[in-house]
């Protein structure tokens, strides 16, 4: 999403008449507006302001933006103006581009596609798939049509316990079936998602069609655990206690069966804000995972502090372990640390039985990956765990007991 701010309300229509076909975008007629619109709509991925707007300049502006929102990339849009404030402001990384108008809107089309690839950049990290600014505007905007479409489905994962071979769990993993593009993994439209505001709809809908699904499998007499990743934008946005208490309620189902799953980098960026809600997750019955594991720079001493059930070890040292020894002292590491504060821990990613073999030894409680099943839509699990072979059970409360 776009944030274009400037006093000229005829300049603010012009830029909508000629850019919102292609972006999702805001206006604001000044500084206090616009801040005002970052702090409760945001992340916007690019934020363009004219520095001579009365009251706060632009550059003030842009700066106090800055502060609110790092990782937007501000361009400052005029032709006058203290150019000392604007080189300082741009030294400093308050601001990307410095742009004369009048700017023909074909121009500030390419300047955009290059803002929006910066900030993907500054979101995206190694292990998310690259999508470019082409991929953001697309999916920004189909992602409204495929909210009131229903055009997202789920498959399900099993966990194994690898000492019995029976499933414990199974993860919820999301999928959005493109009327052109075929299946998209999270990857690629969770990002646009966050930015545009759409993952609060997309996640309130995973939550209740998941629980609803495991109201379902109770009544098979197939009583399950299951995950649900959950955004750190849609954490920040919304009270996640009374989200996830909705969609249990609304289902029938006991909290304790469903799992939320957060990444390293949400627990990175809201350490202080997150410790409060993961409590009250906790005391209402809901079991906390900590998915990908190594893949950032959480360390335990972070780790140790906050009422986490599980650690999910980032399955690309899983499947390198065998044939890189960081990667295996990674993970050896990884599940004795786990261990040693009284976590369960995951092993993402597991594609043979030498693996299994070895993460026994290493005394990992539970497998997830190809050699156990692939991902499956709800009627092919329910038949799954009809076998009794994969009739599920739960690890002993001393692998999954929290810690506080």
């Amino acid at each position: 999403m776009l944030l274009f701010v400037d006093d000229d309300p005829n300049l603010l229509a012009a830029f909508r008449r000629n850019l919102s076909m292609k972006y999702d975008m805001d206006i604001a007629l000044s500084g206090d507006e616009a801040l005002n619109l970052i702090a409760t709509r945001g992340p916007y991925a690019v934020i363009i302001s004219d520095i001579n707007m009365p009251g706060m300049n632009g550059v003030e502006f842009l700066t106090k933006a800055h502060q609110i929102a790092p990782k937007s990339v501000k361009i400052a849009l005029s032709g006058w103006g203290e150019k000392d404030d604007v080189i300082h402001a741009i030294n400093e990384g308050h601001i990307y581009r410095y742009l004369t108008k009048p700017i023909a809107p074909a121009n500030l089309r390419d300047v955009l596609d290059d803002a929006i690839r910066l900030f993907l950049e500054n979101r995206q990290g190694t292990h998310v798939q690259e999508l470019t600014p082409e991929d953001f505007v697309r999916y920004g905007r189909d992602l409204k049509v495929a909210v009131e479409q229903n055009q997202f489905f789920i498959r399900y994962q099993p966990q194994i316990n690898i000492a019995t071979g029976r499933p414990h769990a199974v993860e919820a993993l999301i999928r959005w079936r493109h009327p052109e593009h075929g299946v998209i993994a999270p990857a690629q439209f969770i990002p646009a998602a966050e930015i545009t505001g759409e993952i609060i709809p997309i996640t309130q809908w995973l939550l209740h069609t998941v629980c609803e699904d495991i109201a379902q499998l109770r009544e098979q007499g197939r009583e399950i655990i299951a995950s649900a990743n959950i955004s750190g934008a849609y954490f920040t946005q919304l009270d996640l206690v009374t989200s996830a208490l909705n969609a249990t309620k609304s289902a029938g189902i006991p909290p304790r069966f469903l799992e939320l799953e957060l990444t390293e980098t949400v627990f990175i960026e809201n350490i202080n804000d997150l410790k409060k809600t993961l409590i009250e997750l906790a005391k209402a019955g809901f079991s906390i995972a900590l998915d990908d594991f190594g893949s950032g720079f959480m360390g335990f001493s972070y780790l140790s502090d906050l009422p986490v059930h599980k650690l999910k070890i980032d399955g690309s040292f899983v499947r390198h372990m065998l044939n890189d020894t960081k990667s295996a002292a990674i993970v050896k590491s990884l599940i004795i640390a786990g261990q040693s504060i009284g976590l369960g821990v995951v092993a993402e990613g597991i594609e043979n039985a030498q693996q299994v073999e070895v993460l026994k030894t290493l005394g990992c409680n539970m497998g997830q990956g190809f050699l156990y099943s692939e991902a499956l839509d709800f009627d092919a699990l329910s038949t799954w765990l009809s076998a009794p072979e994969n009739r599920p059970e739960g690890l002993p409360k001393a692998a999954w007991g929290i810690h506080h």
